[in-house]
């Protein structure tokens, strides 16, 4: 992965010129241009799937588990899921 970021006030002519070209607009003195490039990765193979299935399938199964012991229903468990999303959403808190 490369990263490349410029002060649009410190780039030169031709940089920005091209920068605006490429993104079709104008940009200000006291923006910054934030440019990265990324390599797709290898798309995993059957038993990299099968595994990472396995995986989760155990950590879902041990959370169970974990929350049966406790005595804590699946109704409170999505309750309590519910509020955590809307928390991280929307900001909103009980």
């Amino acid at each position: 992965m490369e990263t490349i970021i410029r002060d649009v006030q410190s780039m030169a002519g031709s940089e920005r010129a091209a920068a605006e070209a490429l993104l079709g607009h104008s940009l200000a003195q006291d923006q910054r241009l934030f440019i990265m490039v990324i390599s797709p990765l290898a798309e995993p193979d059957a038993a990299q799937r099968h595994k990472a299935w396995e995986d989760l399938h155990r950590s879902i199964t041990a959370m169970e588990a974990h929350l049966q012991d406790r005595g804590v229903t699946a109704e409170a468990w999505n309750a309590a899921l519910d509020l955590a999303c809307e928390e991280v959403r929307y900001g909103k808190s009980s």
